[in-house]
């Protein structure tokens, strides 16, 4: 697949503006800047859900005040590679600028944070028919779970019982729009105030409807570097904090295995010693968890 000629094809043909300057993001999907600055999304070839849970929580979120891109078109070229035409945000990714960001700005950023994922999760997932429910892959994570050398049978087990309560029907929780793929790639800063805000947030295609862990477990462990103090304003802000599950550390220890595998677990606690109970486990790698009870 040659994505320059498709994005070329695209602004031709169905845009009718001229065709793109550049790729400024070339990943699962590709994204073009346009002559007249805002962005062109192309999608894989046949990449309906994606394209359907983007557009649906872009569109969302938009009405509701939180700091995303406007949809300016959307549609799909020759039936096969859908697209959508989106504003530029203003801002730096978060990833670029994060190790020289001072701890106010750090914490200023986790509070914008908390607004726009409070907002997010209040929206009304009956109006997200485009989004995929997100789902826990049971035997893999009970695979790799088993292999975790080192640690008392028990916690793996607890583990393991907790992972088939929380994803059967034993375990449901209230479900929301989740992010579901939140890192700091995907946060745009602007610090042209005097002070570092979050102007944007990237990238919905993996939207899920799910509990709130899988955006929890992302914006501590790979959006706001285990900052406890990001976090705790992150937190703070976050106005739904109130209604988190009361086992919402374990389901973060599950989505983390979700998203990164068992070889993440172990290299968070490295050479320290095996935990003694699931509960030990949560508390050492996600401290924030003392704030909420």
């Amino acid at each position: 697949m040659d994505w320059d000629v498709l994005a070329r094809d695209i602004t031709s043909t169905e845009l009718m503006t001229p065709g793109p300057a550049r790729p400024i993001h070339d990943d699962v999907n590709v994204v073009y800047e346009l002559g007249d600055g805002n962005l062109l999304k192309v999608y894989r070839r046949d990449s309906w859900l994606q394209y359907d849970a983007e557009v649906t929580v872009l569109r969302l979120l938009r009405s509701s005040g939180a700091p995303c891109a406007e949809i300016l078109a959307a549609g799909a070229f020759a039936d096969t590679h859908p697209y959508i035409v989106m504003t530029r945000l203003p801002g730096t990714p978060l990833r670029s600028v994060w190790e020289e960001l001072p701890q106010s700005a750090r914490e200023c950023v986790g509070e914008d944070l908390g607004r726009a994922f409070g907002i997010l999760h209040g929206l009304p997932t009956d109006r997200a028919d485009g989004v995929r429910t997100a789902r826990y892959a049971i035997q893999p994570i009970t695979d790799s779970v088993r292999d975790i050398a080192g640690w008392p049978g028990a916690v793996r087990d607890d583990l393991i019982d907790a992972l088939h309560r929380i994803a059967g029907d034993g375990g449901a929780a209230d479900v929301v729009n989740c992010e579901a793929d939140m890192a700091a790639d995907h946060v745009l800063v602007d610090g042209g105030g005097g002070t570092w805000r979050v102007s944007g947030l990237l990238d919905f295609a993996d939207a899920r409807i799910g509990s709130p862990e899988w955006d929890v477990a992302a914006i501590w462990f790979w959006t706001l570097d285990e900052d406890l103090a990001a976090m705790l304003s992150f937190l703070r802000a976050y106005d739904r904090a109130g209604s988190l599950p009361d086992d919402i550390g374990t389901r973060c220890v599950l989505a983390g295995l979700e998203i990164e595998g068992s070889w993440w677990l172990e290299e968070h606690l490295g050479r320290a010693a095996a935990p003694t109970s699931l509960d030990d486990l949560q508390r050492r790698i996600m401290p924030f968890l003392d704030y909420l009870t």
